[in-house]
C-alpha cells in the first residue's frame, strides 16, 4: 500500500497511510503522480499547461518554438505558430529576435532551426539559422545561404521556424 492523498469531489480530503515510503496524489480517486524515492512519476497524461496543453516527457519536448514570416525589412515577424514565445522582432536583413513568453533560468539550452524561401520565380534553396547572443529571455538569429561564388549570403526568409530544448 502506498500513502495516499485524494482530492475527493464527494469526501473532500482524503488521505490514507502505510509504511511503504511511496506517496501517492490522486484527483477524485485517479492517480495523477507517485512520489518515491527513484523519482516523480506523472500520469500518462503528462503535465498540463495553464493554456491546457500537456508535455508527456520532461526530456526531447521543446520548451519553446515558433514558425514565423520573416519577409518583412523591419518590425515585427508574422509568428504562424508558436509555444512559449511572446514575439518575434525583424533586426535587419535575416537579422530576428525571438523573444520567450516566460524566460529560462539560464541560456544553457539549445535550439534547432531552418528556413526556406522561393526566389526568382520557381527556384528554391535551403537557409541556415544560426543562432547568436542566447540569453534566458530571448536569441538573436542569423539566417541567409552560403553561395559557392558569393559567400554567406543573408536573406529574409518567408518560413522560418526554430526550437528550443533545455
Amino acid at each position: 500500500m502506498t500513502t495516499t492523498i485524494n482530492a475527493s469531489t464527494i469526501n473532500g480530503f482524503v488521505t490514507t497511510a502505510d509504511t511503504s515510503g511511496q506517496l501517492a496524489i490522486q484527483a477524485n480517486g485517479t492517480t495523477v503522480a507517485t512520489a518515491q524515492s527513484t523519482g516523480l512519476n506523472i500520469a500518462s497524461t503528462g503535465l498540463v499547461f495553464s493554456d491546457s496543453t500537456t508535455q508527456t516527457s520532461g526530456s526531447g519536448v521543446a520548451k519553446a518554438w515558433v514558425n514565423f514570416n520573416g519577409t518583412a525589412t523591419s518590425g515585427s515577424a508574422t509568428i504562424r505558430a508558436f509555444y512559449n514565445v511572446s514575439s518575434v522582432t525583424i533586426n535587419g536583413t535575416g537579422l530576428y529576435t525571438v523573444n520567450f513568453t516566460n524566460a529560462f533560468a539560464d541560456a544553457n539550452y539549445t535550439t534547432v532551426g531552418g528556413a526556406s524561401r522561393y526566389a526568382y520565380g520557381t527556384s528554391s534553396y535551403g537557409s541556415n539559422v544560426h543562432p547568436e547572443n542566447i540569453s534566458s529571455s530571448q536569441v538573436y538569429l542569423q539566417v541567409g545561404y552560403e553561395d559557392t561564388y558569393s559567400g554567406p549570403i543573408a536573406i529574409n526568409s518567408y518560413y522560418v521556424g526554430i526550437a528550443v530544448f533545455r
